[in-house]
């Protein structure tokens, strides 16, 4: 079929579910196509499947309808072992509503229950992963979603697309495993010499290839949650920084190694901003990047706070209060 009949042609209160993995950052530059869709069509109902811990990116956001959440195959949330993220994830059920969850209430999901009791009779990881995610996946089919989206496109994310049973099983062309598709998108690549694209505008090129009228592109969106706002503020109490205090956050580690700047370069510019402006630095990371903070305070003349075990939810807030953010080409990067 022609792939531009799809979206117009759902029928009145469709469901359509997004796979996007991860990371951090892709997640969040994601958020301008529910917005879209949700302006065209507020008929449609929005789910998206994400890996622990990146639906904090995504909850409270009004343009979904639905959350869905698996596992991480790295046991420590590094984003399957490519790239480290933040900390271990709120109680969330993978199907509850989102606007439940604005008021509050954070049911444990039946496929983090099971994966834990597993666990801890057979202390197989490997079983107890597999579990969590059969379960979602009956979650997933039981919506009967009219339309799956896999943004991700690696093999795990292709088997859901395909095993979801929705009505168009939507990819790239190049994606492995063409099976799992029954519409194959062709889009000319974001990194050609004919054509140069933010990642928000290549992927608004999926729903305007499906159908969706051109607009304005709206911005990124992320909702802090107001239930860890008094622990975050209360960490940086600890540093000695008040939350209405001018400080300056600096993530100094990104997901690739290739990304990251100089741990002195860094450090000069925390003492330079220090200097200049009256800042204090607070220097963020996630799990396991301790060593490289520290590296990054003992250059300092002026020595900084450290936040290294802040969950997405937390990291917002500490973001959010700042009067300036530095780092490099990552997700907290994103955020700000």
């Amino acid at each position: 079929m022609n792939p531009a009949q799809v979206l117009p042609g759902l029928r009145p209160g469709a469901s359509i579910l997004f796979i996007r993995l991860r990371s951090l950052g892709d997640i969040l530059l994601s958020t301008p196509m529910y917005a879209a869709l949700r302006a065209w069509r507020p008929d449609l109902q929005l789910s998206v499947l994400v890996e622990e811990p990146y639906q904090e990116v995504l909850l409270r956001n009004p343009d979904l309808n639905h959350l869905f959440s698996v596992p991480s195959e790295n046991p420590s949330y590094q984003g399957g072992g490519r790239g480290v993220s933040f900390g271990v994830p709120v109680p969330c059920s993978p199907d509850i509503p989102l606007h439940l969850l604005q008021r509050g209430i954070r049911p444990f999901s039946s496929a983090a229950v099971l994966q834990r009791r597993m666990k801890d009779s057979s202390g197989g990881r490997a079983f107890s992963l597999l579990a969590a995610r059969m379960a979602t996946l009956r979650r997933i089919r039981l919506e009967g979603f009219d339309c799956c989206i896999n943004l991700h496109g690696g093999s795990t994310s292709g088997l859901f697309t395909w095993l979801s049973r929705a009505t168009y099983r939507i990819g790239l062309r190049n994606f492995r495993y063409p099976f799992c598709y029954n519409v194959r998108l062709e889009l000319d690549s974001k990194g050609s010499l004919q054509i140069k694209q933010h990642t928000v505008e290549y992927q608004m090129q999926w729903l305007h290839s499906l159908g969706l009228p051109e607009s304005e592109i709206s911005s990124l969106r992320v909702f802090p949650d107001p239930t860890v706002e008094s622990r975050v503020e209360a960490k940086l109490r600890q540093q000695g920084i008040d939350r209405a205090a001018s400080y300056c956050v600096i993530q100094p580690t990104s997901r690739f190694y290739t990304k990251e700047w100089t741990p002195r370069g860094f450090a000069e510019t925390a003492d330079y901003i220090g200097a200049q402006f009256g800042y204090r630095t607070v220097l963020t990371g996630g799990p396991g990047e301790l060593e490289k903070l520290k590296r990054v305070a003992d250059s300092c003349q002026d020595p900084p706070a450290i936040l290294d075990e802040l969950s997405i939810s937390e990291l917002i807030w500490v973001i959010k209060w700042a009067k300036l953010f530095i780092g490099n080409d990552s997700g907290p990067t994103h955020l700000a």
